[in-house]
């Protein structure tokens, strides 16, 4: 069956004795169909359907390949030139560069030809010189006769020689005072002395033990609160006086009393921590003398202990001694 392409027909009235092969569906839902051989001549053109809704947007495309490159513009106008910067501060003076090495002398040219004679000048008259000395004075000339006419007078005589000084004036009244000077300034300050050397202050221990010694007797225990410095063999000390020993009952023969010293670090109560430094005599009479052990000075330090120790075997007649230790602190 034939199917000539301007035959056409959109439409809503369906036609059921038309074959489906010959019609389509149109997007509107209406259907097309070919019978322009069937129905006749072709009707005229219906109205314009509604528009359809716009459809969703698509997706986007992928992005396009670069553009050429451009060409590279001209040269933009040279700026104007700026304003002078302000002049900067002149730099320091470098040092004087050495001397250097004095150059060989030239040789000596030939000489000239000699110039024509000047003119003869004539000098100024020089200054006049100096005044010659007076001459001595000359002598009296002798008198004139009474009677005649008096002459001239004669020249002055030499001067005489100076007379004696006279006798010294009895002194002026005292003047007034003048005014008082102003004061001068203060002057400096003197540099500080050497500082002296450290002195010395006596200390001194005094025992007294009444009635006769037993035997080993402890006369004296003492600590010591500073350093304490006696001299050789107790005697004078720095600061004046020397150690004493005496008794008021005589001793029959010769008996010694030991001094003894123990470290503050050891214990005073065993007698093996004690050394003997010193020791007083006393030779049938009631003096005693002191010596130290190897005739030096006995120091004894914070906290050190001192004991003289009465002889093991006392004297039957030596009896209250007293005993004073004088030392440097």
């Amino acid at each position: 069956m034939g199917r000539p392409p301007d035959h056409w027909l959109f439409t809503d009235t369906v036609f059921p004795q038309v074959d489906i092969a010959d019609a389509v569906v149109t997007p509107d839902g209406g259907v097309a169909s070919r019978l322009g051989s069937l129905l006749g001549g072709t009707g005229g053109l219906g109205p314009k359907g509604v528009t359809g809704p716009t459809g969703a947007t698509g997706a986007t495309g992928s992005t396009g390949a670069t553009g050429p490159v451009g060409v590279t513009g001209s040269t933009g106008p040279t700026g104007g030139t700026g304003s002078t910067g302000p002049t900067g501060s002149a730099g320091l003076t470098g040092s004087t560069g050495p001397t250097g090495p004095t150059g060989a002398t030239s040789p000596t040219g030939a000489s000239g030809p000699t110039g024509a004679g000047g003119a003869t000048g004539t000098g100024p008259t020089g200054p006049t010189g100096p005044s010659g000395p007076t001459g001595a004075t000359g002598s009296t000339g002798a008198s004139g006769a009474t009677s005649g006419i008096i002459g001239p007078t004669g020249a002055t005589g030499p001067t005489g020689a100076v007379g004696p000084t006279g006798t010294i004036g009895p002194t002026g009244a005292t003047g007034f005072m003048g005014a008082i000077g102003v004061t001068g300034s203060t002057g400096t300050t003197g540099s500080t002395g050497a500082t002296g050397a450290t002195g010395t202050v006596p200390y001194t221990i005094a025992v007294y033990v009444p009635g006769t010694l037993a035997a080993s007797h402890v006369m004296l225990f003492h600590e010591f609160p500073a350093p304490i410095t006696f001299p050789a063999n107790f005697g004078a000390a720095a600061v004046g006086g020397a150690s004493k020993a005496a008794s008021l009952i005589n001793s029959t023969g010769t008996i010694s009393a030991l001094v003894s010293k123990c470290p503050a670090a050891s214990n005073p109560t065993s007698g093996g921590n004690f050394v003997n430094v010193g020791t007083i005599t006393f030779a049938a009479g009631h003096a005693g003398s002191f010596s130290s052990s190897g005739g030096t000075t006995v120091a004894f330090a914070t906290g050190d202990f001192m004991k003289i120790l009465a002889s093991a075997s006392p004297d039957a007649t030596l009896s209250d001694v007293m005993i004073t230790l004088v030392g440097d602190r």
